[in-house]
């Protein structure tokens, strides 16, 4: 009795089996337009290539998708360091692979072209890391970022988006800083290192520390309107001269300049010199070397401005068509700004020492104010005064210094007593 029934179960399992066999694939028949557009959905281009194994419909349809998007898988907490720099290198091994192929797929079809490269990674984990690690996980990182920067360069027709986002230990940087580079990017090797180069009779110190190459891109492209790179710390090294004619989009996050002209050579990158239609710019950690400098920021079309953490002796932005600043934790002795269109602006510096602000005739337009200072109530009064539109100001909890010194009340009705439109945001 029981044989029978388990029988019976084995033939209802096949033909059900057969059936999901034989029933229309209403997916894969689909035009390839409608297949490439939910290919570009998908969130890395790990699952994508895979989606070649379905059938001989969906071979080789991956590589000529619009977007391709590679976000690394997350490694359990307890990885080890040499792991997690295995885990770097086979994934950066995996990506080119795929750029690879889709290149030269796309060189053997017409018309097709990619228009949004995406690469993220993650290394994970806090644990300490020794040196030799360190090492080997930031030239793995830069020579990765080099490589895929240089494979965006060529991508010229059609090509609008490149994304590069490196989350590497917190403590790389502070580490790298231990082992004594000099602005040049010059790094004392290692043991090993230091053994080999007795037997090759190279000079101590010669081994350059890992820097990525913007000089030795293209000068030019024509096509693209976003950048974003994120480079984990990594160090930068800015080209003299580069046209991006249809940049609208620019940000820059956890870089180190290493150029001893860096200020000057940042300051052009930025510009309208070198991106006349920037619009949106994002400046996060950015370490530029010699604090004594002063960074000048002119961008004709520039709208957005977000500026955090940046060193210098003087931040100076010449901006006409600015309409949104947040800056925030700004390393400078002076902030010279003149933005004759701004309306909304955060000042927000949770620093012992705030850098002293230069309007350049008047913040008219400002409508939008939100001020945080680790300083004197004068500056805030000062502000104030050079927006005489505002309607807003920050939240209530914002109305006492950093330092834990509440502002008097003379202090508030100085500020707000000629702003007759004024009003607390709740």
């Amino acid at each position: 009795m029981d044989s029978t029934r388990a029988n019976d179960d084995d033939g209802d399992e096949r033909q059900a089996k057969r059936a999901r066999r034989l029933a229309p694939d209403l997916i894969s028949g689909l035009d390839d337009d409608v297949l490439l557009h939910i290919l570009g959905l998908v969130a890395d281009a790990r699952d994508a290539v895979r989606t070649g194994a379905l059938s001989r419909r969906w071979r080789g349809l991956w590589t000529r998708v619009p977007a391709l998007r590679f976000a690394s898988r997350p490694l359990p907490t307890a990885t080890s360091a040499a792991r997690r720099c295995d885990a770097l290198e086979q994934y950066v091994l995996f990506v080119n692979g795929v750029l690879a192929t889709g290149r030269d797929a796309q060189q053997s079809a017409d018309g097709h072209t990619i228009e949004s490269l995406t690469i993220s990674y993650t290394t994970g984990g806090s644990e300490y890391m020794e040196t030799s690690h360190l090492r080997r996980l930031m030239r793995s990182a830069v020579h990765a970022t080099q490589g895929w920067m240089q494979h965006a360069f060529q991508l010229q027709r059609g090509f609008k988006s490149f994304s590069v986002d490196l989350d590497l230990p917190r403590d790389l940087y502070e580490s790298m800083c231990l082992f004594g580079y000099d602005e040049s990017g010059v790094m004392p090797p290692d043991d090993d290192d230091r053994e080999d180069d007795k037997k090759k009779k190279k000079k101590k110190g010669s081994d350059p520390y890992p820097v990525v190459l913007l000089n030795v891109l293209p000068s030019s492209h024509a096509c693209l309107q976003n950048i974003h790179l994120a480079l984990g710390d990594a160090r930068l090294r800015l080209p003299a001269a580069m046209r991006l004619a249809s940049l609208t989009c620019l940000s820059l996050e956890r870089i180190d300049i290493v150029d001893r002209d860096a200020h000057r050579l940042f300051a052009r990158f930025v510009s309208s010199a070198t991106c006349p239609r920037l619009r949106k710019l994002r400046l996060r950690h950015i370490w530029l070397p010699g604090f004594r400098q002063e960074l000048r920021l002119e961008a004709d079309e520039l709208s957005e401005l977000w500026v955090e953490h940046i060193h210098a002796r003087t931040l100076q932005l010449q901006t006409p068509k600015l309409q949104s600043f947040h800056i925030d934790r700004c390393h400078s002795k002076v902030l010279r700004v003149s933005a004759p269109r701004l309306q909304e602006f955060e000042f927000l510096q949770q620093l012992s020492l705030s850098p002293r602000l230069e309007v350049i005739g008047e913040l008219l337009s400002v409508r939008s104010l939100k001020i945080r200072l680790c300083s004197s109530e004068d500056d805030c009064v000062f502000l104030l005064k050079q927006c005489s539109s505002v309607t807003s100001h920050m939240p209530r909890h914002y109305s006492r210094l950093c330092t834990g010194t509440p502002i008097t009340l003379n202090a508030i009705t100085k500020m707000i007593g000629h702003h007759t439109r004024f009003r607390w945001l709740t």
